[in-house]
């Protein structure tokens, strides 16, 4: 039997539309914010959950259609390999008056083409580019 690890992704965009907010874990490694959702938990609760647990900030809304998947695997230490799928959500913020955590120590907008400059879970380059399949990169 596989099991999934769901985690629940905000695409947050800058006032063009055109980057999204990421997150930088403890690691170096840059994600988008969001987070596995909880047994009996709802999406909303979910992001909003997250948002704050990880970047201090409050969500002003959420779209209710999901805009972006994302199913792979991922190797853990302490689970060996697992399946995760992402889901992932148009949101907006109150402010961007980000205060840092264990989770996520800075946040920046990028585009596509800032992700080869920066280290990132795969998932990230799969749902830019689905965002914005008019850019390529390598």
């Amino acid at each position: 039997m596989s099991v999934y690890r769901i985690s629940i992704k905000a695409l947050i965009f800058n006032e063009a539309k055109d980057k999204v907010l990421l997150c930088q874990e403890p690691s170096g490694i840059w994600e988008l914010p969001g987070g596995a959702i909880e047994h009996g938990e709802s999406v909303e609760d979910c992001l909003r959950r997250e948002i704050r647990e990880e970047m201090g900030l409050t969500i002003e809304h959420i779209d209710p259609i999901p805009r972006a998947t994302f199913f792979g695997l991922f190797r853990s230490p302490r689970d060996g390999c697992a399946a995760y799928a992402n889901i992932a959500y148009i949101v907006s913020l109150a402010s961007l008056d980000f205060i840092s955590s264990d989770e996520c120590t800075a946040i920046r907008f990028f585009d596509v083409e800032d992700l080869s400059k920066v280290d990132t879970f795969p998932n990230v380059t799969s749902v830019l580019n689905t965002i914005f399949p008019r850019i390529k990169h390598p």
